[in-house]
């Protein structure tokens, strides 16, 4: 069990002065009733890993996943882009409890507008990539005994969306889950198998969560796809949370994009095809087809004088180029970052350079040439 932080300490004594019991909801103190989350809903050992910068200390399934999920502010809750600038979070981070409602105003239960910053993670200080309005909430409930979710839009949407399986999680089905515990940057918590239903609507887990989970992605390890929304934890005994087919989500998903099946980590860097001579030095051209979201470790070469890589084709792909060693998403030399997939790297000085490539639209034909001497 982790030290409690000032956030915690905040809300225990809140607690206290206003004379309630302890609860049951993960992004705000445990038991049985209606509130916020548990002060403790790690079950045994704390499982939490804090997901590094480049995403590159969780499985590389996951990876396409981590910049669609956000940190909400001020309710300190966790939410996921779905794609089209549709997301989820749980109904308890938003309002107190009540049935189904549509068409509310994106506004939390004080009246405080609600903004969602994507891609926290590292460092304690660490910022997301973007910041997004909470325009509207499109669906909410929240049943102490039933659905806690709220199917939200934002604005600007963020680049990366995770995929949805409509599916009750059978008993022992292996999940994970992704959240901002204690306000902190995005944190693992490792695989955990689905429990018996806690109530018709709603399933236990054991994977470690802290207050402001709620509204996490429940993943199905294998598919790397959101199966249910994380609401809360009874300490000592379980979590739980709404699965997504139980939710109203495939009213408003008609637009968003399927995700592509996860990848596995990618082999070992392949050295270059064979040159072909050209101005003077040698020319390689390969071509790819890349999903969304995957990661892909093109070729090394081995460079005497200069080198320029030449990146072009349909959809959205990103490059990277690093010297001496492969790229990652946050570690390059040169990464152009610009929409399309038309981009240019070019460097002068002997050494190994190694390509790296980064779907970013559902699917992207694109074509490498290197002309290196």
């Amino acid at each position: 069990m982790r030290a409690a932080t000032w956030s915690r300490m905040r809300w225990r004594s809140l607690v206290a002065t206003l004379g309630l019991t302890t609860l049951g909801l993960a992004g705000c103190t445990s038991g049985e009733g209606v509130g916020a989350d548990s002060a403790s809903v790690i079950l045994g050992e704390n499982d939490l890993v804090r997901v590094d910068p480049a995403g590159s200390n969780v499985p590389a399934k996951f990876r396409r996943v981590i910049d669609a999920i956000g940190r909400t502010s001020p309710m300190g809750c966790t939410a996921t882009h779905l794609g089209g600038g549709l997301a989820i979070s749980a109904g308890h981070c938003f309002r107190d409890a009540q049935p189904r409602e549509d068409g509310l105003p994106c506004v939390t239960k004080y009246g405080s507008p609600v903004t969602i910053e994507w891609g926290v993670r590292g460092d304690l200080d660490a910022q997301g990539y973007l910041v997004s309005n909470c325009t509207q909430i499109l669906a909410l409930a929240y049943d102490p005994q039933g659905a806690d979710y709220a199917i939200i839009t934002v604005d600007p949407a963020p680049p990366a969306y995770a995929g949805l399986t409509f599916e009750n999680p059978d008993v022992g089905r292996m999940l994970t889950l992704f959240s901002h515990p204690q306000r902190r940057p995005l944190e693992w918590s490792g695989t955990c198998p689905a429990g018996e239903p806690r109530y018709p609507q709603v399933v236990k887990h054991t994977c470690d969560s802290e207050q402001s989970s709620s509204g996490a992605p429940v993943l199905d390890d294998t598919r790397a796809t959101i199966i249910a929304i994380h609401n809360g934890g009874i300490a000592d005994q379980y979590n739980f949370a709404t699965p997504i087919v139980d939710t109203p989500l495939a009213d408003f998903v008609g637009g968003a994009p399927t995700p592509p099946p996860p990848v596995d980590d990618p082999p070992a860097t392949p050295p270059a095809p064979t040159p072909t001579p050209a101005d003077g030095g040698n020319l390689v051209y390969f071509s790819e087809t890349i999903t969304g979201g995957q990661w892909l470790e093109g070729y090394y070469f081995d460079v005497t004088g200069s080198i320029r890589v030449t990146l072009s084709g349909t959809g959205d792909v990103d490059l990277y180029v690093r010297r001496g060693a492969a790229p990652t998403s946050s570690t390059f030399d040169c990464r152009p970052y610009v929409t399309g997939s038309d981009e240019t790297c070019s460097f002068t000085g002997a050494g190994r350079y190694y390509i790296g490539l980064a779907g970013d639209a559902p699917v992207s034909e694109v074509g490498i040439e290197v002309n290196y001497d």
